[in-house]
């Protein structure tokens, strides 16, 4: 089984410490207070970059994380 480094945490597989958010199935850090699971709507290169513009479609709140 492959380990793989994740947020500082080392885990026995990439899945480890991952949920998926209700809309997209976009994976989200289990231990996390908040998170956005949106849709990419745009993408624009800016530069070296590239920008991305996402529609939010779930906001995600875990209460009693941040103190």
């Amino acid at each position: 089984m492959q380990k793989s480094q994740y947020a500082g945490q080392c885990r026995g597989n990439s899945a480890a410490g991952f949920r998926s958010t209700p809309e997209t199935g976009a994976p989200v850090l289990a231990d996390s207070a908040a998170a956005f699971d949106c849709r990419i709507i745009d993408v624009a290169n800016v530069d070296k970059h590239g920008v991305l513009f996402c529609r939010v479609v779930a906001a995600l709140q875990e209460i009693g994380l941040c103190g």
